[in-house]
C-alpha cells in the first residue's frame, strides 16, 4: 500500500533499486536482486501494483 491519491504516487527503478513516493512525505527505497524493467502498472485503491521483468532476460530477448 502506497499511501496519498494517485496524482502523488510515482515510482523509479534505477538499476537494480525501486524508488516509491506518495503523499504525506511518503518514500521507500526497495533493493532488488536483478536489475528489472516495468511491463506494467497501476494503482487502485491505494495499493500500486507494478510488474517487473529482469533485465538481461529482456536483453537476451531483444538479441
Amino acid at each position: 500500500q502506497v499511501p496519498g491519491p494517485e496524482s502523488e504516487v510515482s515510482f523509479e527503478v534505477k538499476g537494480n533499486k525501486l524508488l516509491l513516493r506518495g503523499g504525506m512525505g511518503f518514500r521507500r527505497v526497495v533493493k532488488l536482486p536483478y536489475r528489472v524493467r516495468v511491463l506494467s502498472s497501476s494503482y487502485v485503491n491505494g495499493i500500486l501494483h507494478i510488474k517487473l521483468l529482469r533485465a538481461d532476460v529482456i536483453e537476451r530477448r531483444e538479441r
